[in-house]
């Protein structure tokens, strides 16, 4: 498996490829929605840990952090 150091950063990217769709795809839990999910396990227990999820650049804006602090930076970035 590999390994993570302190500083190291995992992201995560989905491709969409619509082009035989006559309609607009949109992203959403319909089954004819565009969705992605990622889950990522660790171990051990890190008692320290913060996350944080963007969709940064859009036009529907969704942030999912686990620290409150990490969110207000987020709006203040814009």
């Amino acid at each position: 498996p590999p390994h993570l150091r302190p500083g190291d950063s995992l992201v995560t990217q989905c491709s969409y490829d619509s082009t035989t769709r006559t309609e607009v795809t949109r992203f959403g839990e319909g089954t004819m929605d565009e969705m992605c999910f990622t889950f990522i396990m660790y171990y051990p227990l890190v008692s320290k840990f913060d996350i944080c999820s963007t969709n940064k650049g859009r036009a529907n804006t969704t942030a999912i952090c686990t620290d409150s602090k990490t969110l207000s930076s987020l709006r203040a970035d814009g």
